[in-house]
């Protein structure tokens, strides 16, 4: 098997010691703006949580941290990656706890359109680091070298202050354990070499160390910054299918350079009678190739190998501004062929007009989004987002591994698929009516009164980016908290144009009829109600009670995967007791029947699979229908009041003797026989009393869930604020104000 053009295709790594970047963070992030390699290697970064990753390095970036936690200045390694590459961040042991470690390291394996190139460490261990941490370092290396065959490790190890055991045991026994050279030649003001540039592996053709000549902070004289250029070695690509991979290059419409004169006319002179064919999927197929005719006529394509480039730049950026970046880029190679002091002069001097030119275009940029907040307020919210979000690459962990994109969407399916129920729905409209209770003469809520008004609506809310493809696609969207499993995800569906419209519509044109039936208790998708509108409700009935001496005892409820788990058969008799005609019943019941879905992840599709129970989560029928599904339980409630946001549901009630209670816990049994005839279940770890009370010895009363006892806490986060037992709100405030 012979090598592929992969290995003629060098990929530079930008390492220096920067000695903190909390002073010099614009100056850091100006410079891995400017410089074209394409990975960073920083150690001694001084960063804290406090520091977010955008203030490092621009959209599309990638970072991987390991941040200095015990409050020292310095220590923190960093690896940054431009958008030709994707890191992988590989975790380190479970016992090695890093966090407690005086060494900070980042490993990551590092790909190229998908291809395994290498794997990478940066390592940073301070002064005077103990024997037994050195050791504990390096078999966490040895580890790693076992294996993946080919390895880079860079980094400062400071071995001059180490004992002699381990600068032993580095070079006699770690180096050719693992198979290490030793590639930096390059000394410090002292004639020292702290930073070294290990390398292992016959897939790493060469590896070439010098001295850099951009560096991205001011250079400490004991780090020179270095620059270093592997070329690792692919072997061929085992099929046509993944030659074709390889090559693929992203073509794109460039509607700035068509002729739109050219086009009108054309597509004024297409015949369209073809596109009128009966059956619908034949006339989207038509629809589609004569306009993609005209397009191809018309306008132009762009070619960008994105997997090639080192030359993508972020959305501020101006035509000046790449046009200088790629003259430094050239006087920079010119440089490094004549070594001439002039020429350093003149690249030296273009460097620093890329800068003032980038921070110049950021700041201009940052002016327009604020000045047109009101007109376009997405580009302005996205561009804050953009500055927000942790730029490391979310992915799935498994065996303490990264998953790659096709194997995670497959993950993320089987887990999606496992939550259904398999047996598939009767679906019975006879079934449904007379369940309910109702006869066919009683309904009332139907789709005559959908109005061509409505359908327009929709239409003017979608928007243009919107797909037209009938595919019921999910993407896996993260809850809080973390997002390395995919039990910490929920599936939220990606509607259609048509499938969205159709939705819209309908779910007005419904809820117009049904909206005078609903019940009181619910807060949660309703209009001119929200959250705040159910806490006030309730702080309005409980706090007079508390600020009187008395004690209610509030049970909250969670019921489990309550979107993913409704019945649809005990559905559609909730849609008859209502009042849909058999029409609508029949048109729902079709509706809910043999759906699909498949899972949308980091480009990757996984197999369709069914969704045999529950309401789609993102859709716009979904939040109506299960509002329907539990709006009679507050009517089981006799004793206590409820409230309900979606499917978080709470009873409370004042409390002066056990009667009460009791009283409270008949309502608790009741609100659980309601779950079991309508098949839901609850989630007994998550269910939880409390009681407010500023008395001195409040009621105690253990409420049970089918003999299970309820947790009971002194402090519940409800709806996003935080109750403490006595209703006072000081640990609410203290960490708002901590997230701030």
């Amino acid at each position: 098997m012979e090598p592929s053009h992969f290995g003629n295709i060098p990929i530079k790594i930008c390492y220096q010691n920067v000695r903190g970047l909390r002073t010099k963070l614009k100056e850091f992030y100006m410079s891995v703006s400017s410089i074209s390699v394409d990975l960073f290697a920083v150690t001694e970064t001084g960063c804290n949580d406090s520091i977010a990753d955008a203030e490092l390095v621009p959209p599309r970036y990638t970072v991987l941290r390991c941040d200095r936690v015990d409050g020292r200045k310095h220590g923190g390694v960093c690896l940054v990656a431009s958008p030709r590459l994707e890191l992988r961040r590989v975790i380190l042991p479970c016992d090695l706890h890093i966090e407690f470690r005086p060494f900070e390291i980042v490993c990551a394996t590092v790909y190229l359109k998908s291809r395994f190139m290498f794997m990478l460490c940066i390592v940073y261990t301070p002064p005077n680091t103990n024997d037994v941490e050195y050791f504990l370092l390096l078999k966490t290396i040895e580890e790693f070298c076992s294996k993946y065959d080919d390895v880079l490790v860079i980094g400062d190890f400071n071995l001059y202050s180490c004992s002699n055991n381990v600068n032993t045991y580095f070079w006699n026994y770690f180096s050719n354990y693992c198979e290490f050279s030793q590639c930096n030649n390059i000394q410090n003001v002292n004639g020292r070499l702290l930073d070294l540039v290990l390398s292992k592996g016959r897939g790493m053709q060469s590896v070439a160390v010098c001295e850099g000549d951009e560096p991205l902070v001011p250079v400490d004289d004991q780090h020179p910054p270095l620059l270093v250029c592997v070329r690792p070695r692919v072997w061929a690509v085992s099929s046509r299918d993944d030659a074709a991979k390889t090559d693929e290059r992203l073509l794109q419409w460039n509607f700035k350079k068509a002729d739109f004169n050219a086009l009108y006319s054309k597509v004024r002179e297409v015949d369209w009678s073809d596109v009128y064919s009966s059956d619908l999927n034949l006339s989207l197929n038509c629809f589609y190739y004569k306009l993609n005719s005209v397009f191809e006529e018309c306008v132009p394509k762009n070619s960008r190998n994105l997997g090639y480039s080192r030359y993508l730049y972020p959305k501020w950026y101006t035509k000046e501004v790449i046009k200088k970046i790629k003259q430094k880029a050239s006087l920079h190679k010119r440089y490094k062929v004549t070594k001439s002091p002039g020429d350093y002069k003149e690249f030296s001097c273009c460097r620093a007009e890329v800068k003032k030119l980038i921070a110049l275009a950021l700041e201009n940029y940052t002016k327009a989004v604020k000045s047109n907040v009101i007109e376009d307020p997405k580009s302005f919210w996205r561009f804050i987002n953009s500055n927000r979000v942790n730029r490391e690459p979310s992915g799935v962990i498994e065996n303490g591994e990264v998953l790659p994109p096709d194997r995670s969407v497959k993950a993320f399916a089987e887990y999606f698929s496992s939550v259904y129920v398999t047996q598939k729905p009767k679906l019975d409209v006879s079934a449904a009516v007379a369940g309910a209770g109702c006869s066919n003469g009683a309904a009332r809520v139907h789709v005559g009164n959908l109005q061509f008004s409505d359908i327009q609506e929709a239409l003017k809310r979608l928007k243009p980016k919107k797909g037209s493809r009938p595919e019921r696609r999910v993407i896996p969207v993260p809850k809080v908290g973390c997002h390395d499993k995919v039990e910490q995800h929920r599936p939220i569906a990606i509607l259609s144009s048509p499938a969205k419209v159709l939705e819209t519509a309908l779910q007005k044109c419904i809820l117009n009829q049904v909206s005078s039936q609903l019940s009181e208790a619910q807060h949660g998708f309703r209009s001119t109600r929200s959250t705040t509108s159910n806490l006030l409700n309730y702080m309005a009935n409980i706090s007079p009670v508390v600020d009187s001496g008395k004690q209610v005892d509030a049970a909250y409820f969670d019921i489990k995967k309550a979107f993913d788990l409704v019945d649809n058969d005990v559905l559609l008799q909730k849609f008859a007791q209502v009042g849909f005609t058999p029409h609508l019943l029949n048109f729902m019941a079709s509706f809910m029947e043999d759906r699909m879905q498949y899972v949308e992840y980091a480009g990757c599709r996984s197999e369709a699979y069914f969704t045999r129970s529950g309401v789609t989560q993102g859709s716009n029928l979904g939040p109506m229908e299960f509002m329907i599904m539990l709006n009679d339980l507050p009517k089981v409630v006799k004793n206590a009041k409820c409230l309900l946001f979606a499917d978080d549901i709470k009873l409370y009630m004042p409390i002066e003797s056990t009667d009460d209670c009791i009283r409270l816990q008949e309502d608790i049994d009741r609100v659980v026989n309601w779950s079991r005839r309508n098949r839901l279940g609850f989630n007994l770890a998550k269910c939880k009393v409390i009681s407010f009370s500023r008395a001195r010895f409040p009621t105690r009363y253990n409420y049970t869930i089918s003999g299970l006892t309820l947790a009971r806490v002194s402090e519940v986060k409800d709806l996003g604020v935080y109750f403490n037992a006595n209703l006072g709100f000081a640990q609410h405030v203290e960490k708002t104000c901590k997230k701030a």
